[in-house]
């Protein structure tokens, strides 16, 4: 697929509820959007980074550079046919080491995912998995995929 843009987007989100962790506690959130189109298709995507270093050293701030200064200009006009070519395309680029969110409902379950998960094994690029833990189900199929190699436990 040829990319044929990248826009990025900042929204500023109240959260329904405090959200708690080691790091404090969190109200409102700074969020980036990424939309890419490609083939006449556009898809989206969510910049995990949060406001502060506090996880590591990926900011939202340092997001938005690295991802428009670096990352699209790279990409933009490319014909990428298959993600374990993104990889290559990336390999000017160092630190940033925030691991890669494998959700099985966005990739398209479990053969997806762990296609996924060896392209990052091939290129030492850490995983997690991430989704929707409300039901059971849910989370036997997350357990599963967190036990493959490259995926940490957070």
């Amino acid at each position: 697929m040829k990319i044929e843009a990248i826009a990025l987007r900042e929204i500023h989100m109240r959260l329904k509820a405090p959200f708690e962790t080691s790091f404090g506690i969190v109200q409102n959130r700074r969020i980036l959007l990424v939309e890419t189109i490609a083939d006449g298709v556009s898809g989206w995507g969510e910049v995990t980074a949060s406001e502060t270093p506090g996880y590591n050293a990926e900011t939202t701030e340092t997001a938005w550079h690295v991802l428009s200064d670096f990352i699209a200009p790279s990409v933009i006009g490319k014909n990428i046919l298959d993600a374990s070519e993104f990889p290559a395309l990336m390999s000017h680029i160092r630190g940033h080491e925030m691991a890669i969110n494998i959700k099985l409902g966005h990739v398209g379950g479990h053969t997806e995912s762990a296609a996924s998960e060896d392209v990052c094994r091939h290129h030492s690029i850490p995983v997690w998995c991430g989704g929707m833990l409300e039901s059971g189900i849910g989370r036997a199929h997350n357990i599963a995929m967190s036990t493959l190699e490259r995926f940490h436990s957070l």
